[in-house]
């Protein structure tokens, strides 16, 4: 819960992407990304500082106090939120990338990044897990966040996605013709 703040903030800005690429605004779009990945920044620094210090205290609230694995369980959960939680960074980073694209409905890359994202996290929690134990398996979904950040990143950076709004425009004008074509036949 410490990042749903995050999830919220980059899928409001992907619609304000798809707006603004179907206005052909797209140096509001350029902007706007990078003043929402400052304040994702921002954001990702006051989440690791809470779950960094205050860790234990979200985990308590998600076990009882007379639990017998009270202890071992705190303490493995802190390993985990410290190092997510340091990483948390790039889980914005990914989540703006991804986000912006799905706004202006460049869905390809999202979805390849997901696929990586999902088999990086499951591949090395196996591998740094046989190889590091726990430690291992902490640093798989932050290594996942970095891998699956890089293809909406490469695509977004090197543009391209502008022509978007003409496959948008070309859409919406086929769209118009159909309308038009068939109120043809309701009249008389």
């Amino acid at each position: 819960f410490a990042i749903l703040l995050h999830f919220t903030i980059t899928e409001a800005f992907a619609v304000y992407a798809g707006q603004n690429l179907g206005a052909r605004c797209f140096d509001r779009i350029r902007e706007g990304f990078w003043k929402v990945t400052g304040v994702l920044m921002v954001l990702c620094l006051i989440s690791t500082v809470l779950v960094y210090f205050y860790g234990d205290s979200f985990v308590h609230l998600f076990i009882t106090a007379s639990d017998p694995n009270l202890e071992s369980i705190v303490t493995i959960s802190r390993g985990f939120l410290r190092v997510s939680s340091c990483l948390y960074p790039f889980l914005g980073l990914i989540l703006i990338h991804n986000n912006t694209l799905r706004g202006i409905g460049d869905t390809l890359y999202p979805l390849i990044s997901g696929l990586v994202e999902l088999f990086a996290k499951g591949g090395l929690a196996i591998i740094l897990g046989a190889l590091f134990g726990y430690y291992g398996v902490w640093f798989a979904a932050p290594i996942g966040w970095v891998l699956g950040m890089i293809p909406p990143a490469i695509r977004y950076h090197r543009g391209g996605w502008e022509k978007m709004a003409d496959r948008i425009d070309l859409q919406t004008l086929e769209s118009v013709r159909f309308r038009a074509e068939s109120s043809r036949f309701l009249l008389p």
